[in-house]
């Protein structure tokens, strides 16, 4: 969940890195035919788990506003980013499963798409607190849950509901 370049910056603790069983409960919706694209890249561990999992996957350290690549974009952008990172998906017209605040919904940029699917978890996810600068990472992060609730917001990828409570 890292972005660079002089505009985009991320601030010390942007970077929450995605547990590995966040990512083994969301595996049965990620396409497999796909290129998957995961632009937002922390210490690089969720691009390696999720090629263990079976996965083609593109997960380099690089300004996301810069590079388009892969099929589809699934992963956890930063927070303080998250307004500009779906414009420029929905301007790319990239499909998308992006794990983001509930209250993503209520905004304005939100309502332009019109494709949009959404996958609720069986329990507020937890994640690691990880400090890019000294390449730290919170210990103690499975006592800490989200203090709100995230979901996957999903464009363009053609589920068979349009709300999957997993």
């Amino acid at each position: 969940m890292a972005l660079y370049n002089k505009e985009h910056q991320p601030i010390v603790y942007d970077d929450y890195i995605t547990g590995e069983y966040i990512w083994d409960e969301i595996a049965p919706y990620i396409p497999k035919d796909k290129t998957i694209s995961m632009p937002f890249y922390a210490d690089g561990s969720c691009g390696k788990y999720l090629r263990s999992l079976g996965f083609t996957v593109i997960h380099k350290d690089e300004d996301f506003f810069e590079f388009d690549r892969g099929d589809v974009v699934v992963d956890n952008p930063p927070y303080d980013k998250k307004k500009q990172v779906i414009e420029k998906l929905y301007e790319r017209n990239k499909p998308f499963m992006l794990l983001v605040p509930v209250s993503t919904l209520c905004y304005q940029y939100t309502h332009k798409l019109k494709d949009v699917q959404i996958i609720i978890h069986k329990k507020r996810p937890k994640f690691i607190k990880y400090n890019k600068k000294l390449k730290i990472k919170d210990k103690d992060w499975k006592k800490k849950s989200s203090p709100f609730e995230t979901i996957w917001l999903c464009y363009k990828m053609n589920f068979e509901k349009g709300i999957i409570y997993m």
